[in-house]
């Protein structure tokens, strides 16, 4: 999972879904940052893979949302 501003806290619905995977014997990981940044990007597969050691899937599910 990725959150979008590292000055932010984790947003519940992230926190929930990963808890509620890690219920169901799974290990989750966050990556915080803007992906529109390469920086993000590389972090996430530096964390993935000192985390499990390989990449199986990559899912490109990124989009813009406004608030209030």
């Amino acid at each position: 999972m990725c959150s979008p501003d590292p000055d932010e806290p984790v947003p519940l619905v992230k926190r929930e879904a990963a808890s509620e995977l890690r219920a169901r014997g799974a290990t989750t990981g966050l990556t915080v940052g803007d992906v529109a940044e390469t920086d993000t990007a590389e972090r996430a597969v530096h964390q993935a893979l000192g985390t499990w050691g390989r990449i199986d899937i990559l899912v490109n599910n990124a989009g813009i949302g406004g608030r209030g």
